[in-house]
C-alpha cells in the first residue's frame, strides 16, 4: 500500500508539472554602470569665545594706569615775563572695568593725578569708552576703541595769581594719545586670538580622506572650498564670540584606493554676521540595486500574497535604472493548485521616501508593456490591481540601515577632523537623516544630512 500511494503521489506531482505554464518575458535588466561620482555640500562652524576677563586684561594693558607728566607748557598769563611752566607729577586711573552693551563692550575708569613742584597743580575726572570689535580680510581683529575723558578739575595754581584750567590742554593730550592706545590694544588682542593660525589649522584639518569599510575601498574625500570668518559678537555676559567655519564638497569614493585632496593655501576669508556651534554634512551614498533587490525580496518572501481565490509566492527579486525608474524583475509562481503559473515579470516604479513610515517606498508600479502582453495571453489574473497594490505596499527598504551607515560615515569624519585640528573642532552628531534620493544606472544616489553641535576648547585658542 505504502508503495502504491508513493507511486500515486509522484505521478501526481508529475500531472501538476505538466500543467505550469510559464511565462517568460524576453525584456532583460537596464545595464548597470560604474558608481555615480557623488558630490555634497559640507559646512563646519566653529564659535571661539575670548571670556570678558581676558578682553579686560587686554585692555587694561593697552592703556597706561599711570604716566609721569614732565613737560613745559606754554601759558598767556598777565605780569609774567616767561610764559613757560614746568608741569611736573603723576597721573594715575583705576583699573578699567568692561561690562557689556551688546552690540558694544562699555568701560570705564577713574583718573586722578597731581604734582607740587616747581608748580602745585591737581586732576579729578573719568575715563568712559566703548569697543566694537571686527574682522578683516587679513585675519586681524580691530578693536574700534572709542573714549573720551571727562575733566571734573584741571587746576594749575599758581601764588599771587588764579588759578588757571588745564583742562583743554589735558583732554587735547588724552585725544593725541589714542591711536597709540588703539594700536597697542589691537595688537595685544590679535596676539591672543591669532585668528589666521586657527583659520589655517582649521582649513588645513578640513582636507582629508576617510576610510568608512575594511572590507572594500569606501572612501570619503573632503575638500574644502570657501573659509568664513564671523564679525565678533557680545554676548550679555560680556564675552566676544568669534566664528570660523569651512564650506566644502564631500564626495564619496568606490574602488580604487584615491589620494586625499592636498591642502591649498589659505584664501582669504568671506566675511559674515554669525557663525555658530554647529554643522550639517550631506553625506553621499550609493545603494546597488542589487542590494535593494535582496532588501525588497526580503520584504516580498514574508509570506504569500493572497487575494481572492489566487496565492503568489515570490521567489526572486531583481533591480535595475534606466536613469528615470526602477526596474524590477520578479520571479514568481501562483494561481490555483491544478493550473500553476511561474512567470518572470517586470514592473517599473518611481522610488520616493516615505516620511511617515521612513522608508523608501514606490509608487506608479506597473507592469512594462512586454510583460502586460504576456500576461494578458496567458495569466491575466496577474494584472489584478489588487495585486499591483499588494506588490507596491511591501516593496520596501527601511531607511534606519542607510542612515546608521551615515552615522558612521559622519562620526568617523568628525574624528578625523578633530584630530588633525588638534582639538579645535570637536563634533557631536546628533541627527542623521535622509533627505533626498535621485536615480541612477545600478544606483540610487542618496544623500544623508547629518548634523549636530561643534565646540571648540579656549585655552588652546589663547596665547598668553
Amino acid at each position: 500500500m505504502a508503495r502504491k500511494a508513493a507511486t500515486l503521489s509522484a505521478l501526481g506531482l508529475l500531472a501538476l508539472s505538466a500543467c505550469t505554464r510559464h511565462i517568460d518575458s524576453d525584456e532583460q535588466l537596464p545595464p548597470a554602470a560604474p558608481p555615480p561620482v557623488l558630490e555634497q555640500v559640507s559646512r563646519v562652524e566653529v564659535t571661539l569665545r575670548l571670556p570678558i576677563a581676558e578682553l579686560e586684561q587686554a585692555l587694561d594693558q593697552a592703556l597706561p594706569r599711570s604716566e609721569v607728566i614732565d613737560e613745559r607748557i606754554r601759558l598767556r598769563l598777565p605780569l609774567v615775563s616767561d610764559p613757560r611752566i614746568h608741569l611736573h607729577g603723576n597721573a594715575q586711573r583705576t583699573p578699567l572695568r568692561l561690562r557689556a552693551e551688546p552690540p558694544l563692550l562699555a568701560f570705564s575708569s577713574e583718573i586722578s593725578g597731581q604734582g607740587s613742584a616747581p608748580v602745585r597743580w591737581s586732576l579729578r575726572g573719568r575715563i568712559d569708552g566703548s569697543l566694537a570689535p571686527a574682522v578683516d580680510t587679513q585675519y586681524r581683529i580691530h578693536s574700534n576703541l572709542r573714549s573720551g575723558v571727562d575733566v571734573e578739575q584741571a587746576r594749575l595754581q599758581l601764588d599771587h595769581l588764579p588759578d588757571v584750567s588745564l583742562r583743554s590742554l589735558l583732554e587735547d593730550r588724552y585725544r593725541a594719545a589714542q591711536p597709540r592706545w588703539i594700536e597697542q590694544l589691537d595688537r595685544r588682542l590679535n596676539e591672543k586670538a591669532d585668528l589666521a593660525a586657527r583659520a589655517g589649522q582649521l582649513w588645513r584639518s578640513a582636507h582629508g580622506a576617510v576610510s568608512l569599510r575594511d572590507d572594500v575601498d569606501l572612501i570619503l574625500l573632503h575638500r574644502p572650498s570657501a573659509l568664513f570668518l564671523a564679525n565678533p559678537v557680545t554676548t550679555r555676559d560680556g564675552d566676544l564670540l568669534l566664528g570660523l567655519g569651512f564650506e566644502g564638497l564631500l564626495q564619496l569614493a568606490v574602488g580604487d584606493r584615491p589620494i586625499a585632496p592636498e591642502a591649498q593655501p589659505l584664501p582669504s576669508p568671506r566675511i559674515v554676521d554669525y557663525l555658530g556651534n554647529r554643522f550639517t554634512l550631506a553625506l553621499p551614498v550609493a545603494v546597488n540595486l542589487r542590494k535593494l533587490g535582496e532588501a525588497m525580496e526580503d520584504a516580498l518572501d514574508q509570506g504569500r500574497l493572497r487575494w481572492e481565490k489566487y496565492s503568489l509566492k515570490v521567489k526572486g527579486v531583481a533591480a535595475g535604472s534606466d536613469g528615470s525608474k526602477l526596474v524590477l524583475r520578479l520571479r514568481v509562481e501562483g494561481g490555483p493548485l491544478w493550473r500553476r503559473t511561474k512567470a518572470t515579470v517586470f514592473l517599473r516604479g518611481e522610488p520616493y521616501i516615505d516620511d511617515a513610515g521612513h522608508e523608501l517606498r514606490l509608487r506608479g508600479l506597473a507592469y512594462t508593456l512586454d510583460t502586460r502582453d504576456r500576461l494578458l495571453q496567458a495569466a491575466d489574473w496577474l494584472l489584478s490591481p489588487d495585486l499591483i497594490a499588494e506588490l507596491q505596499r511591501r516593496a520596501v527598504l527601511p531607511l534606519e540601515p542607510l542612515e546608521a551607515q551615515g552615522r558612521e560615515a559622519a562620526g568617523e569624519l568628525a574624528r578625523s577632523l578633530a584630530t588633525r585640528s588638534d582639538g579645535l573642532a570637536q563634533i557631536e552628531v546628533e541627527r542623521v537623516r535622509v533627505e533626498a534620493l535621485s536615480l541612477h544606472p545600478g544606483y540610487i544616489a542618496v544623500r544623508l544630512l547629518a548634523s549636530g553641535q561643534v565646540q571648540a576648547q579656549v585655552s588652546p585658542l589663547l596665547k598668553r
